[in-house]
């Protein structure tokens, strides 16, 4: 399957913004286990990944327990994508992710290579599995759990604001990336 891609961005308001989208994956090799130790995570400025399986409560009723396995190559996908771009996972619940990353260039691969691959999967009865991505710059703190301040939510609420499918990114994350396979589409203000 041709997967096409296409970054977008924009402005949340909240005291913070949305800003771009992001397009094109690529599959890499495999990763498995649990998130880091929190002794891994950076300190400073940073690049935060957020992700969510759109519609997936449907999927667990439609599929039932075979929802096991799909969430499991979903995050063997995702997994081998974070690890193949140098960043580390901070958090996992359900079928979301929190991730960080060095720089938004690594960030923005990750994303469009979990994009990708997710895309080129077989999931089990003709499903079509549709993760959102948020992604934001900013330097919350490191707290004794994870990160925590107004970066990590203005991460998660780009996420929130993403469609299945869709990578968003703040205008703080756009200004930082230059990769020439990469196209940004503007979204505008986002409330």
């Amino acid at each position: 399957r041709a997967f096409a891609t296409r970054l977008v961005y924009g402005t949340l308001q909240m005291e913070g913004s949305i800003d771009h989208a992001l397009a094109h994956v690529a599959p890499h090799g495999e990763v498995h286990g649990p998130p880091p130790v929190i002794d891994a995570l950076r300190v400073g400025a940073y690049q935060l990944l957020f992700t969510d399986i759109a519609g997936s409560t449907q999927l667990v009723h439609r599929l039932g327990r075979r929802y096991l396995h799909v969430q499991d190559r979903h995050r063997t996908l995702l997994r081998e994508a974070i690890a193949h771009s140098g960043g580390v996972e901070v958090d996992t619940q359900g079928d979301a992710f929190m991730v960080s990353f060095p720089t938004a260039g690594d960030a923005v691969s990750a994303a469009i290579a979990a994009q990708r691959a997710l895309a080129a999967e077989e999931w089990p009865d003709g499903t079509r599995l549709q993760v959102r991505m948020g992604l934001h710059t900013g330097a919350p703190e490191r707290g004794p759990e994870g990160y925590v301040g107004m970066d990590v939510h203005v991460a998660a609420r780009i996420c929130g604001a993403a469609h299945g499918g869709q990578v968003v990114v703040s205008r703080a994350t756009r200004d930082l990336v230059d990769l020439p396979h990469v196209d940004f589409q503007p979204l505008g203000s986002h409330r």
